[in-house]
């Protein structure tokens, strides 16, 4: 064999291995596998060995040591384009419908949960909590954007620490028949550092002894639904009355959701704080013992889809809603 015809031999292998090597880079790039920080998987199986209950039957079953937790059941890992991934939230909310058995049990909410820098997103609805209180340690994460503690079972006063949470958009801490009044709201003032708050929902807490709600809520410039049915408000603590339009600016001007149902609102109640709440699509303020005419202006929000003043002492001619929009 000539020189030459070494030298192509050569050159054609020397292609030849480049061209596998390059292939297999691209294919190792193309299978990365996306695993969560150490620390991180530690916080959730801490988090998940504070539970009490059978896990065969839940979610955590499949929470395992040594595998990757952004492919654990109720995990969000961050969609960044790096190969190890923060987790952002942790969906754990559970409901007759729940593809799991059981509901998770426990006696508090672990702090283990602080080593989750990231977690923007934390559902626990529907579980139980035992009448254990709200941890303080909760207002300390302060890139919550959605909290929601609904149905779970919680009880005591609700932390004012709670008001740290600035970036909040969503917060339901509604409480169910089953633990009526358990939870407390003594004082609500924490929430006007709240400015990105968008849904409210603490229907079956004790709101009671809480002093000038309106003036709070009225704070909330983001605030678009409200939900407050059955928590013992009166007009002394929401202090709706004539007084208060007169001499008080608007209520919440971007309300589209108004739920004030249940309550004790009672014949000193004024309808006049609906007056430009032009954006208001649902209002429930049933059995709420009112007294006195319905006025004719309601029938002038436009937006208006749904409104129920039923089991109400309510009187007065019928109410001409405009372009029948009802």
């Amino acid at each position: 064999m000539s020189s030459s015809s070494i030298l192509i031999s050569i050159i054609t292998v020397t292609l030849l291995i480049i061209d596998k090597s390059t292939i297999s880079c691209l294919a190792m790039k193309n299978n990365v596998t996306f695993n969560c920080f150490p620390r991180e998987i530690e916080a959730l199986l801490k988090f998940k060995s504070s539970f009490s209950n059978d896990q065969s039957a839940n979610m955590l079953s499949l929470w395992k040591t040594n595998s990757n937790c952004c492919t654990w059941p109720g995990v969000e890992c961050h969609s960044a384009a790096t190969s190890t991934r923060h987790v952002v939230g942790l969906h754990l909310g559970y409901n007759d419908s729940s593809p799991y058995y059981n509901m998770l049990s426990s006696e508090a909410i672990d702090s283990s949960l602080l080593e989750l820098k990231y977690l923007s997103y934390l559902d626990l609805s529907g579980n139980s909590f035992r009448q254990s209180r709200i941890p303080s340690f909760l207002g300390s994460m302060k890139q919550l954007q959605n909290l929601n503690l609904s149905d779970a079972g919680f009880a005591g006063v609700v932390p004012y620490q709670l008001g740290n949470l600035s970036s909040l958009h969503t917060l339901d801490l509604k409480g169910s028949d089953e633990y009526e009044d358990n939870l407390i709201v003594d004082d609500l003032m924490w929430a006007i550092n709240l400015p990105s708050l968008e849904y409210l929902d603490m229907s079956y807490a004790n709101l009671n002894a809480t002093k000038d709600i309106a003036k709070v809520l009225g704070m909330l410039p983001s605030l678009v639904e409200l939900r407050l049915s059955n928590c013992g408000l009166n007009n002394t603590n929401l202090s709706l009355n004539t007084n208060y339009c007169k001499n008080s600016t608007l209520f919440i001007n971007n309300l589209q959701h108004l739920d004030l149902s249940q309550n004790s609102l009672g014949e000193n109640f004024s309808f006049c704080f609906l007056h430009n709440m032009t954006s208001l699509s649902f209002l429930d303020i049933s059995r709420n013992n009112l007294f006195g005419s319905i006025p004719s202006f309601l029938g002038d929000l436009r937006a208006l889809r749904v409104l129920n003043l039923g089991d109400n002492n309510l009187f007065g001619t019928k109410i001409r809603f405009t372009c029948m929009h009802l």
